[in-house]
């Protein structure tokens, strides 16, 4: 099992659980450069004018979730920034500019790996962009996996009152760069 670390600037950490499958150590990081074999996803802070991007999602148990990170798997061959534009597109049906280094979600399994897992294990990375919505579009919206029920720009204050303690940590570190 590699030994991975970030930085030892650790804004959050925590475990968290991702299906009945997936036990993970969660750690929230200042930019840091990115291996790229460990690099699983990409995700974007969106912000328009005074106002944020939250994602409401479903959590697997019947509830709903917000986030400010819509992202998802760099395909192959996709840069990094690539992705980050195609996946804020479908998720939420913005077009984004100025894509600005923010922060790292650090990853690591806290359970023997799935068999015929054919991602980064035991860690994976998923780097976070500074972005500012250009556009909304509703033709990128593809919402096909059932996970994202809906994304809207809330004004930073709402979103503050609605998200969970790590996402309140992230907006306040993206506040400050802007």
């Amino acid at each position: 099992m590699p030994n991975f670390s970030l930085p030892s600037d650790c804004l959050t950490d925590n475990e968290v659980r991702w299906g009945a499958a997936f036990r993970l150590r969660e750690r929230l990081h200042r930019w840091a450069e990115c291996p790229p074999k460990l690099v699983m996803s990409a995700r974007g802070v969106v912000f328009k004018n005074s106002r944020v991007m939250v994602v409401s999602s479903n959590d697997g148990r019947g509830g709903i979730l917000h986030h400010i990170i819509p992202g998802g798997r760099v395909e192959k061959g996709e840069t990094l920034l690539a992705t980050v534009r195609r996946e804020v597109g479908e998720e939420t049906g913005w077009r984004i500019a100025r894509p600005r280094p923010l922060a790292v979600l650090h990853y690591r399994h806290l359970v023997p790996r799935p068999r015929g897992y054919a991602y980064p294990y035991p860690d994976f990375l998923q780097p976070i962009f500074l972005v500012e919505g250009v556009r909304y579009d509703r033709g990128l919206v593809k919402r096909d996996d059932g996970v994202e029920v809906a994304s809207r720009m809330l004004p930073i204050s709402r979103a503050l009152e609605i998200l969970p303690p790590t996402q309140k940590i992230l907006l306040r570190e993206a506040l400050a760069l802007r």
